[in-house]
């Protein structure tokens, strides 16, 4: 294949999915923070782990990792999707919460892993992830309960 279609095929996969992100109204800018704060966790949880115990490294735990984050960054587009579908004009506070909340959770995963290289000591992590995840779940709660009204 030669370098022209790569580039071509590559500008027409990025072309679609700006164009979906535009749809769906979803920040660009945001999502391309996510997707590398949790490229940057990978790297600064495999340090961590080499560095507590270089056994714990395992491609099985490496690919584990991936297919979450992987999953992860698909909570935004789903909330989006959802929103859109259902026509909710004030879905916009949901995304950017979901967005937010996710950005914040993998700056905090980060420097829990890097505190952790840095000292060799193991801190107790609170499941942050867990925590949001259930936090948005809580939210569409409320909006399919029609906001608590009965």
């Amino acid at each position: 294949m030669e370098k022209a279609q790569v580039d071509v095929g590559l500008s027409v996969i990025t072309a679609g999915i700006a164009s979906i992100f535009a749809f769906l109204g979803l920040n660009e800018i945001q999502f391309i923070i996510l997707a590398s704060l949790m490229g940057i966790d990978m790297l600064t949880g495999i340090a961590k782990a080499y560095r507590l115990n270089k056994r714990n490294i395992t491609s099985h735990r490496m690919g584990l990792g991936c297919i979450s984050k992987l999953l992860y960054l698909l909570v935004p587009l789903i909330i989006a999707l959802a929103m859109k579908g259902l026509d909710v004009k004030f879905g916009e506070w949901l995304i950017a919460f979901t967005i937010n909340a996710l950005i914040l959770t993998e700056t905090y995963s980060n420097i829990a892993n890097i505190y952790t290289f840095r000292t060799g000591k193991s801190v107790h992590e609170i499941d942050a992830t867990s925590y949001i995840l259930k936090a948005i779940k809580n939210q569409l709660d409320r909006l399919l309960d029609g906001g608590g009204k009965k």
